[in-house]
């Protein structure tokens, strides 16, 4: 635990909680959205985090998902936008290798 830097407003900015955050994650079974909301409303999982005292989330879903995949050695399709993905037509061999490249 120590000194965290501020942003622009003055607010406590936490410096990468989400490998912590994924072990909380699998030791309590909570769901990513559960994630984001512990880590705004739950002072056991600031503490944790050492993240006390701060206002937002210290990450979004968007980047807890990449970096479990990331951990994982899991590729993401066409970045985090599932929209992306869906527009995709893969049966076509070029789509399907730009979504995975």
């Amino acid at each position: 635990m120590g000194d965290h830097p501020a942003d622009s407003t003055g607010q406590t900015v936490c410096v990468s909680p989400t490998p912590p955050a994924t072990i909380l994650q699998a030791y309590t079974g909570a769901s990513d959205d559960e994630v984001i909301e512990a880590t705004l409303m739950d002072r056991r999982w600031h503490l944790v985090l050492d993240c006390l005292d701060v206002d937002q989330a210290p990450f979004s879903k968007g980047t807890l998902v990449a970096e479990v995949a990331q951990e994982a050695g899991a590729e993401l399709v066409c970045g985090s936008s599932l929209k992306a993905a869906l527009d995709r037509d893969w049966d076509q061999p070029q789509q399907k290798d730009e979504a995975f490249g």
